[in-house]
């Protein structure tokens, strides 16, 4: 079975293989009639389509010059939303990466229906934590950069998050998408989170100014149990706990993150708890030189895709995560 992703300008493909084993495959991608391109991945893009159009898709699998199934399909891509331009009236943010738009990012989000999608063009845009809520949709232009702040005070209030299995107060992280909630259904959904720009964490120096921060809080928790401290890793094992993430997705279910450059998150990029239907695809993560700097971390999710994207982390790229102990 081929599953889609349907956008006002493209429809992305993937599928799966019967069995892993499978060699030489060949897939031609036919768009109303003509050929398209051809793969030898399990997915596929058409680019640049109308809004409001019926497409006649087939995708062919050959083998060594032999047609072995064929499949065929319409598509009807949807009408183009309004786009809020962060950069124009009301919101007015400015794209020098000095200026803090986090109070102009957050107004267009909450302005943000299902029928808008929050725009940002050619710039870099500073930024402390921002929250998504439900049928939200961000489209981050080539040439665009969401920066974080490596301000720790940027990402306050601490909010309900989950580090290596345990529940605990965590600083805010970049993008945040619903409440972590364990005995809770899904209170956020149908977000998309794409482009071809990027989006960026506070890094290596936001990691440290909450560590340190940290250190300070729990300074007298340290010092009464120094064995503890002791068996773990490092000194920054247990204030380091706190760091925040790239993009946090909690108790939501139907996200889409597609065709950007992610990276340099505080610790993990893209981490989801008690989440479903989450795809990732398209996009670079990186975090080189961030301890900790995991790429994509599900946990306690399910229904979770990832495909066509490409790590170079400090840490996993992936990691399968749970509950620990009592959790």
């Amino acid at each position: 079975m081929i599953n889609k992703i349907v956008f006002a300008d493209e429809i992305t493909l993937w599928w799966k293989e019967e069995s892993f084993a499978e060699t030489n495959l060949q897939y031609q991608c036919y768009l109303n009639g003509e050929l398209h391109g051809s793969t030898d991945k399990t997915h596929y893009s058409f680019l640049g389509l109308q809004a409001c159009t019926d497409y006649q898709i087939k995708v062919e699998t050959w083998k060594n010059g032999e047609l072995l199934r064929s499949e065929s399909f319409s598509v009807q891509t949807p009408k183009s939303k309004n786009k809020l331009d962060v950069s124009k009236s009301p919101y007015n943010a400015v794209g020098d990466g000095k200026t803090l738009n986090t109070q102009a990012l957050q107004k267009a989000l909450d302005d943000c229906t299902e029928n808008d999608c929050v725009y940002f063009p050619a710039g870099t845009y500073l930024t402390g934590a921002l929250d998504v809520h439900s049928n939200t949709e961000m489209y981050i232009e080539a040439g665009a950069t969401l920066q974080g702040s490596s301000n720790e005070t940027d990402y306050l209030p601490k909010i309900r998050s989950r580090f290596e299995g345990e529940e605990r107060e965590c600083y805010r992280s970049l993008i945040n998408i619903g409440t972590l909630d364990s005995k809770g259904g899904y209170y956020c959904e149908n977000v998309v989170i794409r482009g071809a720009g990027s989006i960026y964490g506070g890094g290596l120096d936001l990691a440290t100014r909450i560590t340190e921060a940290e250190k300070i809080r729990l300074r007298t928790f340290m010092q009464e149990n120094a064995d503890y401290v002791k068996s773990c890793e490092n000194e920054n094992t247990i204030p380091a706990r706190a760091r925040g993430r790239l993009i946090n997705i909690n108790n939501t279910q139907n996200v889409i993150i597609g065709g950007l450059a992610l990276g340099y998150a505080a610790s993990w990029n893209v981490h989801f708890v008690y989440s479903k239907n989450i795809i990732t695809y398209g996009c670079s993560i990186t975090s080189v030189g961030v301890w900790n700097g995991d790429g994509w971390d599900p946990d306690s999710s399910e229904n979770c895709v990832i495909f066509n994207t490409v790590f170079d982390t400090h840490d996993n790229a992936i990691a399968i995560k749970s509950g620990k102990n009592l959790e």
